[in-house]
């Protein structure tokens, strides 16, 4: 993780593609070994809070459940306080989640206002694509997995117009190509 800033929450971004850029259906190529799986559970220890789009949260909301013997972060992905963008979910939600009240983008950066530590995303849909567009990203983090799909949703595929990012490094993470960008 980069160093802290105080008063200001840093917002990671951070998704698995295929070399062809592919990020859905991720159970079927995604290179889980257990020391990437250790890699992405530093990330979440690590993190003060996770912002997720409607889609992204159902679906781990479906999951991470169950698993919260099973898996080592299970505790962590549950327990953390968890943020959730959508336009058509309304009222309380579950599973120590919350709805950002009125504009999403002004709710993520009134939300980085008052943090100090990491909030973390994960995807590259139209959730991430906004807080790009906003701004609001200080990393995008890109897991290269080692395979090419050859179809499927890419990777903020006709979301974003000539956004430029600058490369931060390039780490391993257990096998898997770490790319860490900071968009300008």
């Amino acid at each position: 993780m980069p160093d802290r800033r105080v008063g200001m929450g840093h917002l990671i971004s951070f998704c698995s593609t295929t070399l062809d850029g592919v990020i859905d259906s991720t159970g079927e190529w995604v290179t889980l070994t257990p020391e990437h799986q250790a890699h992405t559970n530093r990330l979440m220890e690590e993190a003060d809070a996770l912002l997720l789009g409607r889609n992204l949260y159902e679906g781990f909301k479906s999951v991470w459940p169950g698993l919260r013997d099973q898996s080592p972060i299970g505790p962590r992905i549950n327990d953390m306080p968890k943020w959730v963008a959508s336009r058509t979910l309304t009222g309380e939600l579950e599973w120590e989640s919350r709805l950002f009240e009125g504009d999403a983008m002004e709710a993520v950066a009134a939300l980085k206002e008052r943090t100090d530590g990491y909030l973390l995303t994960t995807g590259g849909g139209q959730f991430a694509a906004d807080l790009v567009k906003h701004g609001l990203v200080d990393e995008f983090r890109v897991y290269l997995n080692p395979v090419i799909w050859g179809g499927g949703r890419h990777l903020l595929h006709d979301l974003l117009e000539d956004q430029r990012f600058e490369l931060l490094r390039i780490g391993d993470a257990a096998g898997v190509p770490e790319l860490v960008y900071r968009p300008l």
